[in-house]
């Protein structure tokens, strides 16, 4: 049975904590600072006296002893389910491929049309994805560069390539047509993607996060957001150049706002020049991961009515 943590599961959680496996799945943050990390039993148990986040945390138990724990993030408006947490009793892959089945039959009941999961590119759990369904749809790089750098309140406003600033409103749509032309063709024809489920799941990395835009000739070419988490400044990273030296130059700009002893970013593999950018300018691969996507309910879509004239 799979069903929402709930304050009874407590004493439960703690015995479970000896005998979990290491978190198996990974949202955006989590790949970047939390890998091969074990089950953290007080998060969840707090989570569990938290009105506001039942929905997003699971277990799956028979009557006394509990198999796998599981967070999901529903995102797009609950339209996808985004898997970011797995951890399994006794590092069972056959616990897991169980757990996340029916993880995907809860999402479906609960109107959801897509299931989303990242995993690293070595995890035994990519033959489970793939015999229940899942397509891969994109591969990824995390990147890293130990680095000491002081806090710069004035972020570079012009530069010979153009003019880094900060998000405003007013580029959102802009940053959703970018976001679009980035992303694999594969990825785009298996998601659903409009721009309001794209706003609507636009969530900052955490409340450090600062957001800009690099603009060059009236056209928005990259968005960048950067956020502190333990001292590490994680970098979202998108963007449409194609020339590596202007690459180059926005990578030297991130690296002077901010601060920390390290600097972390997950960048997709299929961008060759970008990621040469960042490894010419020092970022070393930390570890690879997959993404993957399943259908889990087809949309009803209304076709509209014929009007006969007589």
């Amino acid at each position: 049975m799979i069903r929402n943590i709930e304050v009874i599961d407590a004493p439960r959680l703690l015995y479970f904590k000896h005998q979990s496996s290491l978190n198996m799945l990974y949202d955006f943050e989590g790949s970047l600072t939390n890998t091969n990390r074990s089950f953290p039993v007080l998060k969840y148990i707090f989570k569990s006296l938290s009105p506001y986040s039942h929905s997003d945390h699971y277990l799956w138990s028979n009557k006394t002893i509990i198999d796998a724990v599981i967070r999901s993030v529903k995102i797009h408006n609950g339209f996808i389910w985004y898997v970011s947490e797995l951890y399994s009793r006794n590092s069972s892959t056959s616990v897991a491929e169980k757990a996340i089945h029916k993880m995907c039959d809860l999402a479906a009941s609960n109107g959801a049309y897509q299931v989303k999961m990242r995993l690293p590119a070595e995890s035994q759990l990519y033959n489970s994805l793939i015999n229940l369904g899942f397509a891969m749809v994109q591969k990824e790089i995390s990147l890293q560069l130990s680095y000491s750098f002081k806090t710069v309140v004035d972020i570079p406003k012009v530069h010979t390539l153009g003019e880094l600033r900060l998000e405003t409103p007013a580029d959102l749509f802009s940053i959703y047509q970018m976001h679009l032309k980035t992303s694999p063709k594969k990825l785009n024809l298996i998601r659903i993607l409009n721009f309001n489920d794209w706003l609507n799941s636009s969530q900052n990395i955490n409340d450090s996060s600062q957001k800009f835009v690099y603009e060059e000739k009236g056209s928005i070419e990259a968005s960048i957001e950067i956020a502190t988490v333990e001292k590490i400044r994680l970098v979202k990273f998108n963007c449409s150049l194609i020339d590596k030296p202007k690459i180059k130059e926005l990578i030297a700009a991130i690296l002077t706002i901010g601060y920390g002893s390290r600097v972390m970013t997950l960048i997709p593999e299929h961008n060759q020049v970008i990621f040469e950018a960042f490894r010419e300018s020092g970022f070393v691969v930390s570890q690879k991961y997959q993404v993957f996507y399943k259908k889990v309910k087809i949309p009803v879509t209304l076709k509209p009515k014929v009007v006969v004239s007589t």
